[in-house]
């Protein structure tokens, strides 16, 4: 998205007994322009985490590459993301 013409920006109040339908206006909008995006997404507007996280936000050349780079500089998998990527990726 980084080529991006345009951007969403979401801010929702989450007042007692509102949780539910502010969550489900945010997916509404953040799956809205789903049909004319690229493959994988923002890693911050992802929904979920851990391995599904990484295979929702890159694709599989990107997690391949970012990998293979997390496995180089960062043997010990110290970065949380890191791990995911290289678990939703694994070496071949």
């Amino acid at each position: 998205m980084r080529d991006a013409e345009w951007a969403v920006f979401m801010i929702g109040l989450v007042l007692p007994g509102t949780g539910d339908l502010t969550a489900g206006d945010a997916r509404r909008i953040a799956d809205g322009p789903a049909p004319i995006t690229r493959p994988g997404g923002m890693p911050n507007s992802v929904h979920g985490h851990g391995v599904d996280w990484a295979i929702q936000a890159f694709p599989a050349a990107t997690a391949a590459r970012l990998a293979e780079r997390s496995r180089r500089y960062d043997p010990a998998g110290v970065l949380v993301a890191g791990r995911w990527v290289r678990e939703a990726s694994p070496q071949v």
